[in-house]
């Protein structure tokens, strides 16, 4: 009986295991933000753990009152922080009209900080470019193969290997053909090639994208229905194939995709379903040849990023909540910040990852905040 009685116990405690978790605990460390307004397009990227670049824009100029871009930069691993340079609108001679207009300045949509104090850009119409003032002056380039083919709304990447890669979600207009373009630079962000998608994969809003040399791993909606697909190409795009994930959607709410390397990799779906806000985790060790759901949870915020620092560990970041997995994403657990299902008390507009468990965030206000999730 005895022996009985203390198996039931041993299951019963399992079975709560796997129904309650317990976060790890949350530290916040606010640095100073006196720099930063209520502003927009807040970006940081570091180039090791004491060198950081933060940038943003829609800082109002007294004197134009015009929208100003502005870097700073740390030394320390974003403890301090001081202005490296600040660009304004201002006027200037426009021979091709024989008048002074203002000239508004370029912003770059992504960057990257390199270890030779430069600062490598990419623009929305194709452009790549240099700045080694901290922003305030940018030498461009521009491939020619931007002007066949339509790049409005180009997202450009930065890939290790010096190398870049562009897509962009617009429907095409009279140039070129295909949804959902892709183009990838050679080693030193020049020489860039287009990677042919054909109109048959129907490709709407490209949620994700990965490269690993021949290979090209795309998680995309569609213009026929609202299920969420997986497309991929191992020859530069010669040959597709295309996997849809079984879930039946209402609302489609976003989705991420995370790869360890070309064969093992997760992708989590976020929507609204016949009951409540969703997110579903899938997971396939076979180049997304099949794809298993291994877990789901509620939750109505959209995922800012999935990520995995091996097979058992890795974590979903919300603007405003984070789960965390031990165990390759079949299990979760929530993180709480002072008895709360948040991981701060802001609001996450964008971060940079400095260790595996420490972020470097800043907020839709321009706070700036490390967040240590400890004993991960």
């Amino acid at each position: 009986m005895n022996t009985l009685k203390n198996i039931l116990i041993i299951l019963f405690l399992f079975v709560l295991s796997q129904k309650y978790s317990f976060s790890q605990k949350i530290i916040i460390q606010v640095i100073d933000s006196s720099y930063i307004s209520n502003s927009a397009g807040k970006k940081i990227y570091c180039k090791d753990d004491y060198n950081c670049i933060l940038s943003y824009f829609n800082i109002g100029d007294k004197n134009t009152k015009l929208s100003c871009i502005r870097f700073l930069k740390s030394s320390d691993g974003g403890e301090t922080w001081f202005c490296a340079s600040i660009d304004c609108p201002a006027w200037e001679y426009d021979s091709s009209i024989e008048a002074y207009k203002y000239n508004v300045r370029s912003i770059p949509l992504n960057f990257i900080y390199t270890d030779y104090e430069e600062l490598i850009g990419g623009f929305s119409n194709g452009q790549i470019a240099r700045s080694k003032d901290y922003g305030k002056t940018w030498v461009k380039e521009r491939d020619t193969i931007f002007d066949y083919f339509e790049t409005e709304g180009l997202s450009i990447i930065f890939l290790d290997g010096k190398r870049a890669l562009g897509y962009t979600n617009q429907i095409p207009i009279g140039k070129g053909s295909g949804y959902g373009r892709i183009f990838i630079s050679d080693t030193n962000y020049r020489n860039w090639k287009n990677i042919p998608v054909p109109d048959s994969l129907n490709i709407f809003m490209i949620h994700s994208i990965y490269n690993f040399y021949n290979k090209f791993y795309i998680l995309h909606g569609s213009f026929q229905n609202k299920f969420y697909y997986f497309s991929k190409t191992e020859d530069f795009g010669i040959n597709w194939s295309i996997f849809k994930f079984p879930i039946k959607l209402i609302e489609p709410r976003g989705a991420k995709m995370f790869f360890l390397n070309d064969s093992t990799g997760w992708v989590t779906l976020n929507y609204k379903d016949s009951t409540d806000y969703k997110i579903s985790v899938f997971f396939t060790k076979d180049n997304g040849n099949n794809w298993e759901l291994i877990s789901e949870m509620n939750s109505y915020y959209k995922p800012k990023s999935l990520l995995f620092f091996n097979n058992e560990e890795g974590i979903i970041l919300e603007e405003s909540k984070a789960f965390i997995t031990k165990d390759g994403g079949r299990s979760w657990n929530i993180l709480t910040y002072n008895g709360k299902d948040s991981i701060a008390p802001y609001t996450i507009y964008s971060y940079f990852i400095m260790k595996k468990n420490e972020f470097l965030c800043i907020t839709n206000e321009g706070i700036i905040f490390k967040l240590i999730i400890t004993d991960f």
